[in-house]
């Protein structure tokens, strides 16, 4: 399973409370496909899980993981990092 740092779970949080998102809303990450041919995983907000999504819900923030990607992040951390602008990048450690 994947870990959640304090700080992935804040911006999750402020994601999933968003007033213009469903009430299942939250962050999802799947696979996509790049230029180069190979799968990379992507984050995103969703306004809910996606079929066969493995949901993941803690104090009220929601994560969903399609099933290639908790495949590939089983054993990880998720951690967030606020860049300039209040842009979010979300890292994935081993």
């Amino acid at each position: 399973m994947i870990v959640i740092s304090e700080e992935a779970l804040s911006v999750i949080a402020r994601v999933t409370d968003h007033p213009k998102l469903e009430c299942r809303s939250g962050v999802r990450i799947a696979p996509r496909s790049a230029a180069d041919g190979k799968r990379r995983l992507e984050v995103h907000a969703v306004n809910g899980p996606g079929a066969g999504d493995r949901v993941l819900e803690r104090d009220g923030a929601r994560l969903y993981l399609s099933p290639e990607a908790a495949d590939r992040v089983a054993g990880c951390e998720l951690d967030a990092r606020t860049e300039p602008g209040d842009r979010v990048q979300f890292v994935l450690r081993r």
